[in-house]
C-alpha cells in the first residue's frame, strides 16, 4: 500500500514539475524565436512518411563571425520506432559558390544565396539542398552552454579511437572522462593549428551527449532546458516540444543509429587556407539510405549536390 502511494506520489510531483516548467517558459524569455525554415527545405514530402527531421546545432562565435560549429541531423522515424542522427563536421566542405570560405559552419553567419539573412534559415536550406534531406524544424543552442550541460549529465564518457594532438598537450587513444573543464579545453578550443583533432573530439562529443539527451527522462530534460534556456533557440514550440520527447521515449534502447558524414580532412584549401572535410558522395549515400531513409524512398548519388575535393 505505502509503494503505492509513493508511486501515485511521483508521478503527481512530475506531472506538477513538467507544468510549472512550461508555465515558467511561457513567461521567461521563449525557447523559440519564430525563425521559419525555407518551404524549400520541406520538399519531397512523399518520400518522408512517418519521420521528421529535425537540425540541432552547437553556434560559436569567433572574431564576430557566429558559426554552426556543431550540427546534427536528427531523423525521428515513428514508422519504424528508430532514430538516426547525421553529424556534418562544422569544417564539412560545402563550396565558395554556396557560403563565404565554403565551409557549412559559415552558412549560419553570411547565409546562402537563397537565404542571404543566415542564421538556422540559411543553415536548413544549405544541408537540405545539398544532401536532400528534408529539414522540419531546428533547435541551435550557444556552445558556451556545454560545460553546464556536461555538469547536469554528471560528466560525460568519451572514447578516443586514435591519439589527438593539441597545441598544449596529446590526448591519448582511449577511454576519457570529460566534465567542464575538459569541455572548455577541448570542445570549445579555438585552435587553428589543430583542426582535425578539434573536430574530431567534437564528433565524439556530440554522439556520446545526443545518446544521452535522447534518453534522458522527460522530468530532467525539462529541468536541463529550464536551465540552459538562454542559450537555446528553435521554432519548436513547447507542445512539439513534448511531442517529441515522447517519440524519443518510445524508440528502445540500441535503436538510435549515429554516424558522421563519411569524408577526409583536407589541409591548405583555398587562399586561406583552410583545413575541410571534404564528403565521400558515394559512401555519404550508402549511409543517408541505411540509416536515415528506412522505408522510404532511396536516394542516388546524383541526388547529393555537395561537392567533393579531389586529392
Amino acid at each position: 500500500m505505502k509503494k503505492s502511494i509513493v508511486k501515485i506520489l511521483m508521478i503527481l510531483l512530475s506531472v506538477l514539475f513538467v507544468a510549472g516548467s512550461i508555465a515558467m517558459l511561457s513567461k521567461s524569455r521563449p525557447l523559440w524565436s519564430g525563425t521559419l525554415i525555407p518551404d524549400s527545405c520541406r520538399k519531397n514530402d512523399t518520400d518522408y512518411s512517418g519521420i521528421t527531421n529535425i537540425i540541432i546545432c552547437g553556434i560559436m562565435n569567433e572574431n564576430g563571425a557566429s558559426l554552426a560549429e556543431m550540427t546534427a541531423l536528427i531523423s525521428i522515424n515513428e514508422t519504424a520506432h528508430e532514430i538516426g542522427i547525421m553529424y556534418l563536421p562544422g569544417i564539412t566542405f560545402v563550396g565558395e559558390d554556396k557560403v563565404k570560405y565554403g565551409r557549412l559552419s559559415g552558412a549560419f553567419n553570411w547565409g546562402t544565396d537563397s537565404v542571404p539573412d543566415g542564421g538556422a534559415g540559411a543553415l536548413s536550406e544549405c544541408i537540405s539542398t545539398l544532401f536532400g534531406q528534408r529539414v522540419d524544424h531546428y533547435l541551435t543552442f550557444d556552445m558556451k552552454v556545454l560545460p553546464q550541460v556536461t555538469d547536469l549529465l554528471d560528466g560525460v564518457q568519451l572514447e578516443v579511437t586514435e591519439e589527438l594532438k593539441f597545441e598544449d598537450r596529446t590526448l591519448e587513444a582511449g577511454q576519457h572522462e570529460f566534465g567542464s573543464k575538459e569541455v572548455l579545453r577541448y570542445i570549445l578550443s579555438d585552435s587553428r593549428e589543430n583542426v582535425s583533432s578539434v573536430s574530431s573530439i567534437r564528433q565524439a562529443f556530440a554522439e556520446v551527449v545526443l545518446n544521452r539527451l535522447i534518453k534522458l527522462p522527460r522530468t530532467e530534460t525539462w529541468s536541463l532546458l529550464l536551465k540552459c534556456r538562454n542559450g537555446i533557440d528553435t521554432d519548436l514550440s513547447v507542445k512539439e516540444i513534448i511531442e517529441m520527447k515522447r517519440s524519443f521515449d518510445e524508440v528502445a534502447d540500441g535503436s538510435v543509429s549515429f554516424f558522421t558524414i563519411p569524408g577526409t580532412v583536407y589541409t591548405g584549401y583555398g587562399t586561406e587556407k583552410l583545413s575541410v572535410w571534404s564528403v565521400d558522395r558515394s559512401a555519404a549515400v550508402e549511409m543517408i539510405n541505411t540509416v536515415l531513409r528506412k522505408n522510404n524512398k532511396k536516394i542516388i548519388i546524383e541526388d547529393l549536390l555537395i561537392p567533393e575535393l579531389s586529392f
